[in-house]
């Protein structure tokens, strides 16, 4: 006999030996149950809901402070639109201004400290440039070309939407 043959003949005996001894069918054990029953579920569920209403509260407080925002914006969109003179677009920053960082703070700025303020207080907000041209808007009714006119609206919005309080 060869190697094979007898490292095969235990195994068969063994499979004999087994249907011989007719042990029947395999007894499969009880499925374990899963429940929520432990005491981390409802603190895990109760820590889940607590977060959640955090996360909407702090939303809804933010939506609420920057509703001067959203009221200075649409403002500034009639402005846009030719409906509002563009003079009117820096009494929109003044008032916005106002709101954001107190009267006593802004209150009295005007010119170039105004315009600077406006630039240390905005995302690359970039108003000092334009300083004659809002001069001779504001004072002397003389409306700037409307490459100007574009880019006083496009920072006075950018003004708008990135400006932080300190």
């Amino acid at each position: 006999m060869s190697a094979q043959q007898n490292i095969a003949q235990p195994a068969d005996s063994a499979v004999q030996l087994a249907k011989e001894l007719n042990l029947g069918p395999l007894q499969e054990p009880v499925a374990v149950p899963f429940t929520f029953e432990t005491v981390g579920w409802p603190i895990l569920a109760g820590i889940v809901i607590i977060a959640g209403l955090c996360i909407a509260i702090w939303q809804i407080r933010k939506y609420n402070r920057n509703r001067y925002r959203r009221e200075a914006l649409a403002e500034l969109e009639q402005v846009s639109a030719g409906q509002i003179d563009l003079a009117h677009s820096f009494v929109i920053l003044k008032r916005t201004a106002i709101t954001a960082f107190s009267r006593e703070k802004v209150g009295n700025l005007a010119g170039t400290a105004w315009l600077q303020f406006l630039e240390e207080s905005g995302k690359k907000v970039e108003l000092v440039v334009f300083e004659k041209d809002i001069e001779n808007l504001i004072y002397k009714g003389i409306s700037p070309k409307k490459s100007i006119e574009e880019r006083l609206l496009l920072n006075t919005e950018k003004w708008i939407r990135t400006h932080a309080t300190r």
